[in-house]
């Protein structure tokens, strides 16, 4: 009879690769704002790239003139977009802020509550009571920097990533072992493609979601319409959630000014949701990822218990980034079972036709 039992070699070795997997689980843990700055970031390269490739087909530009040129044009649109419309959203959103006291008394008088502006006034003063002023003002001081450095450090890595892509590549495919190299790089290349497909649908749904609602608050004649819209169209970008969080403030201010403006603002919401879900977003993104709503809510649940807020706003891109991996090297590669790969040509090629069986 043989002896199963495992060698004293056997025991260390998995002892060493258990104990470094934990090491490994505890570090990326605890670095998990690092990695949600350099997702930001390749998410950044990528729209850089991605500008820098149609200046590339319509002109006789080349790298790196043609993403110094595309990140010239994103700077300058910023800009334009702040002159001309950035300033208007800014002081619609002082208002908003100015008159805020009075939207909650409405809608407390609304709701026979009429002392709920002073609940909630006491409540804020009891919280500053707790921290301190000191404290307080500390706190938004030390947020404001946090922000505005995170948002610095993305731009930059942003650049620097997609100044010379390839060679950060092939510094992570140096930690790949050489029998895995090419799938391995075909699967970023995939993630790539994909990732630019997702965020170039976004922004349009983002325009056409924020256009819409903006307009029809206008029309509806709700104030700061235009600074709303805006709240509606940038929410986009987290699904499910994000529209949600943006109906909030239209309703309340809809809820201070009667029943029949909040119906009125509350169908506006649905109306454009529904045309978002049903129409827009299978028509502008039929190229893309297709993310499931299950597994939309599931990323957002996860990430953001993983990683709070900024979790909460990657959801989206890394549930896309973890599909197509998962996709390319489990179904694939491990399966054997045939699926459409984002920039694979052979699958492209194959889109309009049945799917192939394993």
């Amino acid at each position: 009879m043989t002896n199963s039992a495992p060698s004293p070699n056997n025991v260390i070795k998995i002892s060493f690769i258990v104990g470094a997997i934990v090491v490994l689980g505890l570090l990326v843990w605890q670095l998990a704002g690092l990695w949600v700055h350099l997702f930001a970031g390749i998410l950044f390269a990528t729209i850089l790239s991605s500008a820098a490739a149609q200046i590339e087909r319509f002109t006789p530009l080349a790298p790196p003139w043609s993403l110094v040129l595309a990140t010239t044009l994103i700077a300058l649109l910023a800009v334009a977009f702040m002159l001309l419309v950035g300033f208007q959203i800014s002081e619609q959103f002082a208002s908003l802020v100015e008159q805020l006291p009075q939207y909650i008394a409405s809608v407390g008088d609304q709701l026979g509550m009429q002392d709920l502006e002073q609940r909630m006034t006491r409540r804020l003063e009891e919280v500053s009571a707790d921290t301190g002023l000191l404290g307080t003002v500390t706190s938004y001081a030390s947020s404001t920097i946090a922000a505005i450095t995170s948002i610095v450090l993305i731009l930059i890595i942003g650049i620097y990533l997609a100044i010379n892509p390839q060679d950060y590549l092939r510094g992570f495919l140096l930690l790949v072992p050489s029998s895995h190299t090419e799938k391995i790089h075909d699967t970023m290349v995939n993630i790539g493609f994909a990732l630019r497909q997702w965020l170039g649908g976004q922004l349009i749904i983002m325009i056409i979601v924020g256009t819409m609602v903006s307009v029809g608050l206008w029309v509806i004649g709700l104030p700061s319409a235009l600074a709303l819209g805006f709240m509606a169209g940038v929410a986009e970008f987290i699904p499910v959630l994000g529209p949600i969080l943006a109906a909030a403030p239209a309703i309340l201010i809809a809820f201070s000014q009667g029943w029949e403006t909040l119906f009125w603002v509350i169908g506006l919401f649905l109306v454009v949701q529904q045309l978002e879900g049903y129409l827009i977003t299978p028509l502008v993104q039929r190229k893309a990822v297709h993310l499931p709503p299950v597994l939309t809510i599931l990323s957002i649940v996860g990430f953001g218990t993983l990683l709070g807020l900024p979790g909460i706003v990657m959801a989206a891109p890394l549930a896309v980034t973890m599909m197509v991996a998962i996709e390319r090297l489990y179904v694939r590669e491990a399966l054997g079972k045939h699926v459409n790969i984002p920039g694979n040509k052979a699958d492209s090629d194959n889109s309009t036709g049945q799917q192939k069986r394993p």
